[in-house]
């Protein structure tokens, strides 16, 4: 069988190489972006994450030091009053923590793993432009430079590609009336075992602690009329 041809390389894509290498197939990955191009952005993977990380090898490819766990997650009101909290170490049978990253290292990790599998092949810099199509059914994908065909295509291009939009249509996107900042800053907390909403009447507050003494500030206003 043909290798599954998988359009994207984000963590949807390389998600969906390793789901099929665990299941022994093997799949080939496009990617418009050069390798080294990532989003920076923090990640916090939930306690039920972290078992299907390790079936599929991602966490041995990801460093000690790029990576931060953490037991508590906590919503707070404007005065600074607790809302809510949740501690993993003392709800959950095993002590599965929190665990953030870098979403850029967690990429990294993962795409590591899908290479290590030896049943996913990556190709980088190569931006598909057409969808290929027989007889009514999606056959592969025409980049700049080549064709590439597979009786089986997953495209994972993200909610700002416009790609499929000739055969599923474009999608239905909600337009929320609230802005998101977000940064990354070095860490000004001593406190590096929790995670923290802050929820008012003026908007929202996300505090996640980061590795390397860094920090991640979430900031969601709503936008002016």
């Amino acid at each position: 069988m043909k290798p599954v041809l998988i359009v994207g390389a984000g963590i949807g894509g390389i998600s969906t190489a390793l789901a099929l290498a665990a299941n022994g197939l093997d799949s080939l990955v496009l990617e418009a972006r050069q390798e080294h191009s990532m989003v920076d952005r923090g990640d916090i993977l939930q306690p039920s994450t972290l078992p299907l990380l390790q079936r599929w090898g991602v966490n041995e490819h990801i460093c000690d030091s790029s990576r931060l766990t953490f037991h508590t997650f906590q919503m707070l009101d404007a005065a600074g009053g607790q809302l809510f909290v949740a501690d993993t170490s003392r709800i959950l049978p095993s002590p599965l923590p929190f665990t953030s990253i870098r979403h850029a290292d967690l990429l990294t990790a993962a795409r590591g793993a899908a290479r290590a599998t030896g049943k996913v092949t990556m190709h980088f810099g190569q931006r598909a432009v057409e969808i290929l199509d027989e007889d009514g059914a999606v056959c592969g994908v025409r980049t700049a430079s080549d064709e590439f065909r597979s009786p089986i295509t997953v495209f994972a291009t993200g909610g700002t590609s416009s790609l499929c939009d000739g055969i599923f249509g474009r999608p239905s996107i909600h337009h929320y009336r609230s802005a998101f900042h977000n940064l990354r800053v070095p860490q000004f907390s001593d406190n590096n075992d929790a995670a923290s909403y802050v929820v008012g009447s003026d908007g929202t507050l996300v505090f996640v602690p980061l590795p390397n003494n860094e920090q991640r500030i979430g900031l969601q206003v709503p936008l002016s009329a």
